[in-house]
């Protein structure tokens, strides 16, 4: 365990799906010693008196999905972190979302998978959880672009929708690779099996 406290760090803490501060209630601690605990203010989370060394940042939320940054509080003073949304986020009405899980052909699910959705000229991407769950949605930025854009693409909106090409993978299971519509303003569910790279059966 780091010894001494001697540090203070800024934690600048972005919501993945708004860009911008979490108005949604978070912890935010020191793993080594639980009993330090942010001072949580619109967003910022400052720390006082961290030992002075590599320290274990963790954000926990019900909303948010667990997440945990290793420090080197001697060495850095402010860093930024995105809390990405959990399944019990309260996405708003009319979010365009693509939420499942990965399973294997047992229907056991598959934690850590890698789940990937490609579009022209944009991406989104996250792992699943150990429940095998997911939620992919564009982030802030795509979505600027995808309001602004002029070119082939079909612009999605209250109507619109856009091709995309969904891409799973894991380790010791073949790679999965799907094509569809993407519906804007609609949460699409789906189920993904994948199927292991050497068949013991």
């Amino acid at each position: 365990m780091p010894e001494g406290r001697k540090s203070s760090l800024i934690v600048r803490v972005k919501d993945a799906f708004t860009g911008r501060g979490p108005t949604l209630p978070f912890r935010c601690f020191v793993k080594e010693i639980p009993d330090i605990e942010g001072h949580i203010q619109d967003g910022t989370v400052a720390f006082f008196n961290l030992p002075s060394g590599k320290v274990t940042i963790c954000f926990r939320s019900p909303y948010f999905r667990d997440k945990d940054v290793v420090v080197d509080s001697s060495v850095e003073s402010s860093i930024e972190v995105s809390l990405y949304p959990s399944e019990l986020y309260p996405f708003p009405e009319g979010a365009t979302l693509f939420k499942g899980g990965v399973v294997d052909r047992t229907e056991y699910p598959i934690g850590g998978a890698k789940v990937c959705l490609k579009w022209a000229g944009g991406r989104c991407e996250t792992i699943t959880d150990d429940y095998g769950c997911f939620v992919l949605f564009p982030g802030p930025e795509e979505k600027k672009k995808w309001r602004k854009h002029q070119g082939g693409h079909i612009i999605p909106g209250p109507k619109g929708r856009i091709k995309v090409q969904l891409i799973v993978s894991a380790p010791g299971y073949k790679t999965q690779e799907l094509s569809f519509i993407w519906p804007a303003g609609k949460a699409t569910c789906q189920e993904i099996e994948l199927e292991p790279e050497k068949d013991l059966s």
